[in-house]
């Protein structure tokens, strides 16, 4: 499940949609984070195809959902996911571009 529900190639991170994190608590599962790096090296925005490159995925230690399934606990998780990839990825958050773009 991919968060952002889309792909874009702007530098840094969309906002993350709660529905996949609070389907994780419904059902109590872990959440296991996936970033992933160089993707738009390989994939230019106005390429119609990826070209050769590599790409690298790094795969996050489970994330168990704490705080139970209000609103609390759903944005934890989602944050901590967040955080992960932005973190491995490389990238901003959605609220630290904003942020630098007010200034």
């Amino acid at each position: 499940v991919f968060p952002e529900g889309t792909f874009s190639h702007d530098d840094g991170l969309r906002t993350f949609h709660r529905g996949a994190f609070k389907a994780a608590i419904a059902a109590g599962c872990d959440v296991v984070p996936v970033a992933t790096r160089g993707v738009s090296t390989v994939w230019s925005q106005h390429a119609p195809f990826p070209r050769p490159g590599r790409i690298e995925v790094v795969v996050g230690e489970p994330l168990a959902p704490e705080g139970g399934a209000g609103e609390g606990g759903i944005e934890a998780l989602r944050d901590a996911a967040e955080r992960f990839i932005s973190d491995e990825a490389g990238l901003p958050t959605a609220a630290e571009r904003s942020a630098t773009s007010d200034m």
